[in-house]
């Protein structure tokens, strides 16, 4: 077990922010609950427990997170959504004798990996260092440790204004199901849904979930908080690969984002963007989540040269934190846009994700709503 201080979890955000591949919310407004949190408990110290996955006890853990198009919780406290469907699942749990001990994130992102956290500072209950997924994803259904064999049911859906909504269907393993009844959920709570399930004991922890991803996490924020130059921050990508944080590659020198496009379609922030220089120069395309990564030929012809669950980063080129698709958006509305310089770099998937084909399958959809109707196309030297 390790106590995690308040620079600890503020550097847990950096890194998942990283890890995210520009989904799983912006670290500003996961900061904004942390704050929120220190503002209605002085005097409180700020400090968690994270716990191995090979020292938990027999209590049951817990999922949670925040779904619905990130943009839609930006600059807002959503707080209460959290805690409230993690209240719910625990009223859900207790009916059926796996009340959970502990708390895991259901993703990597600037808020979905505080989410879990956040419920840590409030009910005392220890983070698990694991994640159902590794990365951030689109949807129920691209969730890793659901493709792997864990349960995503019995489902805990809450709104800031507690409205509550139980998922039970008659198949707990059927993702792509619970994916379909969340939507309309998600839709009818102005896209802030807390969400909490994937109940799981240590094995189906230590089967299905990607392992020690919060103290890698931590380690990658905390190397982004060392960074003291912009020629620190550029080489980032690199360092996270001689130190043996990330199997990671520089893509582009620092450059402008162009062409930036973002719609709301059906619960997602489907976009793209244009980023690089001519002789590197990339074209993104994402959905919450960037997905789809080309490069772009001197002609303007395009070649797919990577997509999920391999992880596309953009950082910035001063500071070397992650720049999420959401913050790109906010950026653009605030007129800010044009005087951001990033680096686009890549980080291939945890391991889980490419020891089995078919578990890749589950992207084909989201390509689908981005234009392209091929397979994965994996991260390569």
């Amino acid at each position: 077990m390790k106590k995690l201080n308040e620079t600890d979890i503020r550097n847990i955000m950096k890194g998942a922010s990283l890890l995210g591949s520009g989904g799983g919310g912006s670290m500003s407004d996961g900061l904004i609950m942390l704050e929120a949190f220190k503002k209605h408990h002085i005097g409180l110290k700020i400090e968690v427990e994270l716990v191995d996955p090979d020292e938990m006890s027999d209590d049951y853990a817990v999922g949670a997170a925040v779904m619905g198009a990130p943009s839609e919780g930006t600059n807002q406290d959503i707080t209460d959504c959290i805690v409230n469907a993690y209240d719910e699942i625990c009223c859900i749990a207790d009916r059926g004798n796996c009340m959970p001990g502990y708390v895991m994130a259901l993703e990597l992102g600037g808020v979905n990996t505080f989410a879990p956290m956040l419920i840590s500072l409030m009910q005392s209950v220890p983070i698990i260092d694991a994640d159902c997924a590794g990365r951030a994803v689109p949807g129920l259904d691209t969730v890793l440790a659901a493709l792997l064999g864990c349960p995503t049911a019995p489902i805990a859906m809450a709104d800031v204004y507690d409205n509550r909504i139980d998922l039970l269907p008659v198949n707990a393993y059927d993702a792509e199901m619970i994916e379909k009844l969340a939507l309309p959920i998600v839709s009818s709570f102005k896209q802030n849904a807390g969400i909490a399930g994937w109940l799981c004991n240590k094995e189906m922890v230590k089967t299905t979930m990607v392992q020690h991803s919060i103290s890698k996490a931590l380690k990658i924020g905390e190397l982004i908080s060392s960074i003291k130059s912009k020629d620190q921050a550029i080489r980032l990508f690199d360092e996270l690969r001689r130190l043996g944080l990330a199997n990671a590659r520089t893509l582009t020198k620092p450059s402008k984002i162009e062409d930036f496009k973002v719609t709301q379609q059906g619960g997602w922030d489907i976009g793209e963007f244009i980023v690089g220089s001519a002789d590197a120069r990339y074209h993104v395309i994402f959905s919450n989540e960037s997905l789809l990564l080309y490069q772009m030929s001197f002609t303007g012809n395009e070649k797919l040269v990577m997509s999920a669950p391999d992880i596309i980063a953009l950082i910035n080129a001063s500071t070397g934190e992650a720049v999420t698709n959401d913050d790109l958006q906010t950026m653009q509305l605030k007129g800010e846009l044009e005087t951001l310089e990033v680096v686009l770099g890549i980080i291939q998937a945890n391991e889980l994700w490419h020891q089995n084909e078919d578990v890749n399958q589950c992207w084909r959809k989201y390509f689908a709503g981005c234009g392209y109707h091929g397979m994965s196309v994996s991260y390569s030297e």
